[in-house]
C-alpha cells in the first residue's frame, strides 16, 4: 500500500466558481448539508436524523431537517453566507410518495426502494420484463417505484381522491422535496431519479406513456423530467436564495467525484450496500446489470451497474448475531485462523448477478464446528469482496478489463476490506482519502473546483492463491446464476 499524492488539474476560473456551494444528501433516514468553496475546502457542515418512512408525518420531518441543516450550515460560514454561488441536491434512489399539488401535503410516507409494496401488482414474466429493460435500462424488481404508486392509488383513500380532484402530484422523493424547498414550488425531477420509477424511457429521457399503460396509471401526475444539471429554483429557507442547479441520485453522482465520469475507471462505493459502476460510452445490453444514465451531456453518458446489498448490511448483521460492536479497529485488527469458514452473504437478498433473495445467511465449512469471532468476520468481509469480484469478472466480460478501480464510501476506511477486494480482483486498487464520493461529485459537477484535490492511497494486490480457492469454494456453496433474465 503506498500513497499515491495529490492529482490536480489546474483551470481558470471566475469569481463565481470560488465562490462556495451548499450540498445536501437526503437519505430515507437521514439528510445532511455540506458548504465548500471552490478550492474544495470545507466551510461548514450539519446533519439530521429523519426517519422520513415512519409515517404520513415522515416527509414534513424531513423537509424541516432538510431546512435545519441549511439554516445550520448557512450561520456556520459567518460573512460568507451571502456569496453562496448553487446548491446541488442528492437523493436516495427509488423512494417515491404521493402528495397534494395544492397544499403540498403528503398523502403517503415515503416508500423506500426497498418496500416491497405493490410487488404483486405487474405482471414479473419474461416478456413484461423484456419490454420494461428494454425501455428504461433497468430491470423490472419491486425496487421500482411504479408498483409502489400502483399500491398507493388502489390502496390509499386519499391518493385516490385527490386523483379524482385533480390535486394528485406523486414521484420520487427529490420531486417532492424540489416542491416543499423552492420558490413557486417548481414541478420536476431530473433523469436518474426518473429512471428508477421504471416509467422513464431512455431513448426519449421521458415518461412512457407504454410504460405508463403497463402499470395502469393514469398520465398527468408526474413532475417534468429535466436533466440532472438544470435551473429547478431557488432555495426558499435562505435569505440569499442560492439556485439549486443540481438534482440527481446518490450513486450516479459518484463518477463525477474525480471529475468526470470515466470508462476505464471501476467505481465502488462502499456503504450499506456496494454500488458498482462501470461508465460506457454508449448503451450497452446487459440482462443482469442496470443501465443508469449519467448524464445527457455529449448526446448521453450509461454507467453498468451492479449491486451488493450485503456490504455494511452484512457487517450489521454479524453485530447482531455476535452482540459484538464492530467498528474501525475491529475491521482491521483480525487475527483469523488458517481455515475460517466461508459466509454464505444474502443479507438484504442478492442483487446482481443473481437477483434472488436467495437462503438464509449463514456460515459453512471452515474447520471449526464454533468459528471464534475473527473466523467469522474475516468471512464476511470476504463474501463482500466475492460478490464484488463476481460481478467485476461479468462486466469485464461485456466491456474489457478497466484501468484503473477506484474505491468511496463509509466502508472503505477498513483498509483490511479494501486489500481484500484488491487482492479479489488482483488489480490495482485505489482508495479516495475522501469517502464522500456523493457530496465531491455534485460539487464537482456545478463546476465548483479549480483543481481536482483527490487523494489516494494504492493497494497493490498480493499473491492470492488461496484467497482464489477460497473464493472458488465460495461460488460454489453460493446460489446457481439462475436470476439473470
Amino acid at each position: 500500500m503506498r500513497d499515491a499524492g495529490h492529482y490536480s488539474h489546474n483551470n481558470r476560473h471566475s469569481n463565481r466558481h470560488n465562490r462556495p456551494r451548499v450540498l445536501i444528501d437526503v437519505g430515507g433516514q437521514s439528510c445532511r448539508a455540506v458548504a465548500i468553496e471552490g478550492d474544495g475546502h470545507m466551510l461548514a457542515h450539519a446533519s439530521r436524523s429523519a426517519p422520513a418512512r415512519t409515517g404520513l408525518d415522515g416527509p414534513d420531518a424531513l423537509v424541516h431537517a432538510v431546512n435545519s441543516v441549511l439554516a445550520e450550515v448557512v450561520s456556520g460560514q459567518g460573512s460568507k453566507q451571502a456569496h453562496l454561488a448553487s446548491a446541488g441536491l442528492a437523493v436516495e434512489r427509488g423512494s417515491v410518495l404521493c402528495w397534494d399539488r395544492i397544499s403540498g401535503q403528503a398523502l403517503t410516507p415515503v416508500l423506500s426502494w426497498q418496500d416491497r409494496r405493490g410487488s404483486n401488482l405487474v405482471s414479473m414474466d419474461a416478456g413484461t420484463r423484456e419490454r420494461v429493460k428494454t425501455r428504461t435500462g433497468l430491470r423490472l424488481t419491486p425496487y421500482g417505484g411504479a408498483s409502489k404508486l400502483k399500491w398507493c392509488l388502489e390502496e390509499v383513500a386519499a391518493v385516490a381522491r385527490a386523483l379524482k380532484q385533480d390535486r394528485l402530484a406523486w414521484g420520487p422523493l427529490g420531486s417532492f422535496l424540489a416542491f416543499r424547498l423552492l420558490e413557486g414550488q417548481p414541478f420536476l425531477v431530473d433523469d436518474s431519479l426518473a429512471q428508477r420509477t421504471l416509467l422513464w424511457s431512455h431513448h426519449s429521457l421521458d415518461w412512457d406513456d407504454e410504460l405508463l399503460d403497463l402499470f395502469g396509471l393514469p398520465a398527468g401526475c408526474l413532475p417534468a423530467v429535466v436533466p440532472s444539471q438544470h435551473r429547478f429554483g431557488r432555495l426558499s429557507a435562505i435569505d440569499s436564495h442560492p439556485p439549486l442547479d443540481l438534482m440527481i441520485g446518490d450513486q450516479n453522482a459518484v463518477p463525477f467525484a474525480s471529475r468526470a465520469a470515466d470508462p476505464d475507471t471501476f467505481y465502488i462505493n462502499l456503504g450499506t450496500g456496494a454500488f458498482l459502476l462501470r461508465p460506457v460510452h454508449e448503451p450497452v445490453k446487459a440482462d443482469v446489470f442496470q443501465l443508469s444514465l449519467l448524464s445527457r451531456k455529449k448526446g448521453g453518458r450509461y454507467a453498468l451497474e451492479a449491486t451488493v446489498h450485503g456490504a455494511a448490511t452484512a457487517i450489521n448483521w454479524l453485530a447482531d448475531q455476535s452482540g459484538r460492536e464492530i467498528g474501525s479497529k475491529q475491521l482491521n485488527d483480525i487475527q483469523a485462523r488458517s481455515a475460517p469458514p466461508l459466509f454464505i452473504n444474502t443479507v438484504g437478498g442478492l442483487g446482481s448477478p443473481w437477483w434472488t433473495p436467495g437462503p438464509a445467511a449463514s456460515f459453512t465449512g471452515g474447520t471449526s464446528s464454533l468459528p471464534d469471532f475473527d473466523d467469522q468476520l474475516t468471512a464476511v468481509l470476504e463474501s463482500i469482496a466475492f460478490l464484488i469480484r463476481t460481478n467485476f469478472d461479468k462486466i469485464n466480460q461485456l466491456v474489457g478489463p478497466p484501468r484503473r478501480i477506484l474505491i468511496t464510501g463509509g466502508l472503505s476506511g477498513s483498509t483490511h476490506l479494501c486489500q481484500l477486494i484488491a487482492d479479489a480482483l488482483q488489480q490495482e486498487t485505489c482508495r479516495s482519502h475522501n469517502p464522500e464520493a456523493t457530496i465531491m461529485g455534485m460539487w464537482q459537477q456545478l463546476g465548483a473546483g479549480s483543481r481536482d484535490r483527490q487523494v489516494l492511497t494504492t493497494f497493490q494486490p498480493q499473491p492470492a492463491a488461496r484467497l482464489a480457492e477460497r473464493y472458488q469454494h465460495w461460488l460454489a456453496a453460493m446460489p446457481p446464476l439462475t436470476g439473470a433474465d
